[in-house]
């Protein structure tokens, strides 16, 4: 995390030093991606993943300009756990209904959203953990083409989830996403 921020730094006095070109579409989009955002013990900071996480999106971004837009965005991740002393869950789902704002510079973006995080432990399909909800916030970066391919990355950290059967938990780390926005 402290070499993206290292990252961060020079992207921003460049869209300090130059004037923004950018151009971001309007419209509906959507995503496919993994990465490691996982639930992790809020106290220890321990892991409860135990496999790859697979993430789905759902946005719709309106421009404020030519250098700015906002977008209200769906994600959804989910992966394969194992929580303490319980085995009865083994999979759990994570979503996120927010907002971002991004700066734009050509096709290049850096974003920072918020919202409201939800997160269950799944032991079938008629059968979960019940759904806590928290607030948190994240950055990221990535590109959009005119022809509405979008690859982006991002770091998640939401606030922390209070379980009355199981430890006390946040979701935490960092996805990618392969998208396309609708003209």
């Amino acid at each position: 995390m402290r070499s993206f921020k290292l990252l961060l730094l020079p992207l921003v006095l460049i869209f300090w030093i130059q004037h923004l070109l950018a151009d971001p579409g309007e419209g509906w989009g959507t995503g496919l991606g993994g990465g490691s955002l996982k639930p992790v013990n809020a106290s220890s900071g321990t892991s409860y993943q135990t496999s790859s996480v697979y993430s789905v999106t759902l946005d719709y971004q309106w421009p404020l300009g030519k250098s700015f837009s906002a977008l209200i965005t769906y994600v959804e991740h989910g992966g394969k756990g194992e929580l303490p002393n319980n085995t009865k869950y083994q999979y759990y789902k994570t979503n996120l209904l927010g907002a971002e704002f991004r700066a734009w510079m050509g096709s290049f973006f850096v974003g920072v959203h918020g919202g409201q995080y939800f997160l269950t432990w799944i032991e079938s399909l008629s059968a979960y953990s019940g759904i806590r909800s928290t607030g948190g916030s994240g950055y990221g970066l990535g590109f959009e083409t005119k022809s509405g391919w979008m690859l982006t990355a991002y770091h998640e950290q939401s606030g922390t989830f209070k379980f009355s059967e199981f430890p006390n938990q946040k979701v935490e780390g960092n996805h990618i996403m392969l998208g396309y926005r609708w003209p």
